[in-house]
């Protein structure tokens, strides 16, 4: 189980949420058990349900700031189009 506070939740929709991304907090799972801590991870602690890779986009580790992550598949995949094409 990830640390308190899991993560500072800005925006909830049933398709995707906001989150506000500390500083010094991966994305994304890293290599091995001690990278697992991440805003992926910790939203799918938050969300069960949630798909397994729910990252729209990713912030640098060092990198605070909002973050937008898909719960489910087909809005990982409208979301993710529509960052591609920067809409």
């Amino acid at each position: 189980m990830p640390p308190e506070p899991l993560l500072n939740i800005v925006h909830e929709d049933p398709d995707f949420v906001v989150v506000d991304k500390p500083g010094g907090m991966l994305s994304i799972p890293g290599k091995g058990p001690e990278k697992e801590d991440s805003v992926a991870f910790r939203v799918r602690t938050l969300y069960p349900d949630c798909i397994q890779n729910p990252t729209v986009h990713r912030l640098d580790m060092d990198t605070s700031g909002l973050m937008v992550v898909a719960l489910n598949a087909a809005s990982q995949r409208h979301l993710s189009i529509q960052f591609q094409e920067r809409e």
